[in-house]
């Protein structure tokens, strides 16, 4: 999830984005980057991907 920021004021304002999925009933689960550390993990996971 980003903000899209234009300006300076709303980097890191999740507040549109956030209502945007809950608008639409979008699983929390389903966005990677709602904690750091869900985050990590779907990182160790691509990683455990790559070939050798």
């Amino acid at each position: 999830m980003g903000s899209d920021a234009h300006i300076e004021l709303d980097v890191g304002n999740h507040e549109r984005s956030k209502k945007i999925l809950s608008d639409n009933n979008f699983p929390e689960e389903l966005v990677v980057n709602s904690s750091v550390e869900k985050f990590f993990e779907r990182v160790a996971y691509r990683k455990s991907l790559a070939p050798n």
